[in-house]
């Protein structure tokens, strides 16, 4: 299948991963290469993702907006990638959105706290107060003072930790992490692939104020779904001479 532009992204980090092969043999020209893509598959889901973004862009500002970021790609077990989409168009931008953005995971980010967290005795059932709380600058590594809120401004006393995760509060995540310490946290995350240079060791690593790209985002989620087992994503299957 010829790939169209939105998918043109795959292709390329496709071959970008054959060449590191290649790159030490001397027969490559001989070898063909069997990639997981399925570009037909990655056509379709660039072009639904991209009128699903003009939709919530257009009822969100009233009007069509232009927009040349977008990215999305699905894999399938044991870590074969079956489609990603690194962007609007590649003709327009080379700039591979889901290998290469770097972007603030937020909210994402809190099941891995909560997974140290569990590490460090806590349990779904255990209690944490879910109220406003106020940070000095030097628990969080700023010249302001913080104070977080809840996204929606309600603040529910004591909860259990499963319900605060559900509800994605904001107040409970900063606390557990408080509780189990930043730096323990930020050493935690590297079991799932993040870069803990990415992931500076405050209490804003609670509410996701790090970096990460959607690959490795994904990556990291998947550590949940494989059963604890972290497995690395590829694109390529085989090579055969």
């Amino acid at each position: 299948c010829t790939p169209s532009r939105t998918s043109d992204s795959s292709a390329r980090w496709s071959v970008h991963s054959r060449s590191r092969w290649y790159s030490a043999m001397d027969r490559a020209a001989s070898l063909s290469t069997s990639s997981s893509i399925d570009f037909a598959f990655s056509g379709e889901r660039s072009s639904s993702m991209i009128a699903t973004a003009r939709d919530y862009l257009a009822e969100r500002y009233g009007r069509h907006v232009a927009f040349t970021q977008a990215s999305a790609w699905h894999k399938r077990s044991p870590g074969d990638v079956l489609a990603l989409v690194g962007g609007f168009d590649f003709s327009q931008n080379k700039f591979n959105h889901v290998t290469q953005a770097l972007r603030q995971p937020g909210s994402s980010f809190k099941p891995f706290i909560y997974s140290a967290a569990l590490e460090k005795g806590f349990t779904p059932a255990t209690i944490v107060n879910d109220a406003p709380i106020v940070m000095d600058t030097i628990r969080i590594g700023s010249s302001e003072t913080w104070e977080p809120k809840n996204y929606d401004g309600v603040y529910s006393g004591p909860i259990r930790l499963r319900t605060a995760l559900a509800k994605s509060k904001n107040m409970v995540s900063i606390r557990v992490l408080q509780a189990i310490g930043p730096k323990y946290a930020q050493e935690y995350l590297t079991r799932f692939g993040f870069d803990p240079k990415l992931h500076p060791a405050y209490l804003t690593l609670a509410l996701g104020a790090g970096s990460a790209t959607p690959w490795q985002m994904a990556e990291a989620y998947a550590v949940f779904a494989n059963g604890g087992f972290r497995i690395q994503p590829f694109l390529i299957q085989k090579i055969v001479d």
